[in-house]
């Protein structure tokens, strides 16, 4: 597929903080409602939200597009290493230890039977190893304070540390290798490990198997780059919405087959379902971007989805505790019907949490974004792939004209 103008980066891609929102939707959604009363459901809104986990897999797969593409847009500068970590630190960090710091006050000053435990392990939480931390105590369940959902950022920042060099270090092809190479590696490692019964969970949250995703995301970057695009996206992306739905319909009737209740518990669903998911992801990622002027496109790019993309990270970092605390005080339900009771649950504790992951944003994650120039500000670009390309199947020759990219 041949590429013509450029996305700048430094800009928000309007289709991919859409995505972003719903990602965070689906898994506050799943946290909120979904993971509750599993063996004995009586709301159909909660029965749909256990399928919230595959929001973490388009999280992966959002990452990994953005993150390769960035990298593939400053690989041959001689500052790379550095500005690179330096602003990953600033996006990631001081958010991440806003909430730290939140629960070692509480754990301080309002101990429970957690607490020293929570005190002993602080060196995982701020070093992001958290999914190693749960290999040794059972799954991230055991993980004090709820702070289970660490394990996710535990695995995007550990492939970060390696992915840079092997971007900076290799050429596109052998790229494209190691990361088909990757998918195969991450599927055969959680089959290795649910062969042996996977009493930590490694499957679930260990790093080498839950790189897929990842990887995924990071091949279509590096196709997009190469102004390399599947023919057929271009008609995924201009697929009316009503097929989409029935495609999201058809991926949780998918999910059912694999665990009776669409959860990520099942040897099925951690064998191929992350895979599965994976793959729906990519495809609706690229499908976005091979026709920005589409219906997926155009839907992604909706407003309000954008706008809680744009605060996903801190609505990530916060809804879990919002959660916790809101069941703890015993939030009623307030009406019978347990539908639309989960449905008002889901709108006062999505709105508390939004509340808090504004303050977090305006006074935390934007001030310290802002510290991003001080270091480096590259005007960083990533090829568009036109919608009038002839080119079709992955891996096949790049188009003549050359991606587009900025200089500074």
């Amino acid at each position: 597929m041949a590429v013509s103008g450029a996305h700048p980066l430094t800009q928000r891609l309007p289709a991919v903080d859409g995505l972003r929102g719903v990602a965070i939707l689906l898994v506050m959604a799943l946290h909120f409602v979904g993971q509750y009363d599993v063996a004995n459901p009586s709301s159909s809104l909660a029965a749909v939200a256990r399928a919230g986990w595959v929001g973490v897999d388009l999280f992966f797969v959002l990452s990994g597009y953005l993150i390769t593409s960035i990298l593939l847009s400053t690989k041959e500068r001689a500052n790379y290493f550095a500005p690179f970590y330096w602003r990953r630190l600033l996006r990631i960090g001081p958010p991440y230890a806003l909430v730290l710091v939140f629960f070692l006050y509480l754990a301080t000053s309002h101990p429970t039977g957690s607490s020293p435990a929570f005190f002993a392990r602080q060196p995982y939480y701020w070093t992001l190893t958290t999914n190693w931390l749960a290999l040794s105590i059972g799954g991230i369940g055991n993980i004090a304070y709820h702070m289970g959902w660490t394990w996710s950022l535990s695995v995007e920042e550990q492939f970060y540390l390696v992915w840079p060099a092997l971007v900076r270090w290799t050429t596109v092809g052998i790229l494209r290798r190691v990361l088909w190479l990757t998918v195969v590696l991450a599927f055969a490692a959680r089959v290795a490990f649910l062969l042996t019964g996977d009493p930590t969970k490694a499957a679930y949250t260990f790093t080498p198997c839950r790189l897929d995703a990842l990887a995924a995301g990071a091949l279509l970057a590096v196709h997009v780059r190469q102004g390399v695009l599947p023919r057929w996206l271009r008609y995924v992306g201009d697929a009316p919405i009503a097929l989409w739905a029935g495609v999201a319909f058809l991926t949780y009737r998918v999910l059912l087959l694999l665990d009776p209740q669409a959860l990520p518990h099942s040897v099925a669903t951690r064998a191929i379902g992350f895979t599965f998911t994976a793959a729906v992801c990519t495809v609706a990622l690229g499908g976005a971007l091979a026709s920005p002027n589409g219906p997926l496109s155009r839907w992604c790019s909706w407003r309000p989805l954008r706008v809680v993309g744009k605060y996903s990270y801190a609505l990530y970092l916060w809804h879990v505790t919002v959660n916790a605390f809101l069941y703890g005080v015993g939030i009623p339900r307030w009406v019978d019907n347990r539908t639309i009771g989960d449905l008002l649950y889901c709108v006062v504790a999505g709105a508390a949490t939004l509340g808090i992951a504004l303050v977090s944003w305006f006074f935390v994650e934007y001030p310290a974004s802002q510290l991003k120039g001080r270091f480096f500000t590259p005007p960083l670009t990533t090829p568009h792939p036109s919608p009038s390309s002839h080119r079709s199947g992955i891996g096949g020759t790049p188009a003549t004209s050359a991606p587009s990219q900025s200089t500074s």
